[in-house]
């Protein structure tokens, strides 16, 4: 919730105090940053103009040698697909190979999904992968995509049964 100017003045500190590889953490959904409809809907409309200003803000300061991104919640990113690609464009654009967007899928048991009110299905989290994979398959200098998915499971989620594992283990 912090504004783009202050977070691009805390970076700007950090750089002078000798820092230079940075991770945009601290946020269960880097979609939902400043997004439309925060606290009303668990699939706000991500805020393209703010992380617009965010992202150009980092991007500009000299010396930041990493700049990497944290979570991402694939049901927003499949309910709001023309936002999320023009953010996965700014994010391949502004930040340095390698970068990962950890998608909090959870669990593929939909049981448990139910049961502990977890956000976005398997078929979001494919539609998420596929959106990321399309976004940062080039390779930046480190010889690595620029964009990478990456999957959050939970173990010991409520609801649980000895199938849970197989249908996490089917859907990987």
């Amino acid at each position: 919730f912090r504004e783009p100017a202050d977070i691009v003045s805390e970076a700007r500190a950090l750089l002078k105090a000798g820092c230079s590889n940075f991770r945009l953490g601290g946020s269960s959904c880097l979609f939902s940053y400043k997004a439309q409809g925060i606290g009303e809907t668990d699939r706000p409309k991500p805020n393209v103009n703010a992380l617009h200003d965010l992202f150009d803000g980092l991007f500009r300061l000299p010396g930041i040698n990493v700049l990497h991104t944290d979570n991402a919640d694939p049901g927003i990113i499949a309910s709001h697909p023309e936002e999320s690609a023009k953010i996965l464009e700014m994010v391949v654009a502004t930040c340095t190979s390698g970068n990962l967007l950890s998608l909090g899928l959870e669990s593929a048991d939909p049981a448990v999904a139910e049961a502990n009110n977890l956000n976005s299905t398997p078929e979001e989290a494919m539609l998420a992968i596929r959106m990321i994979n399309a976004a940062g398959a080039e390779r930046g200098p480190t010889g690595l995509p620029m964009l990478l998915p990456g999957l959050n499971f939970l173990s010991g989620l409520e609801g649980e049964t000895p199938e849970t594992f197989g249908m996490n283990l089917r859907f990987l």
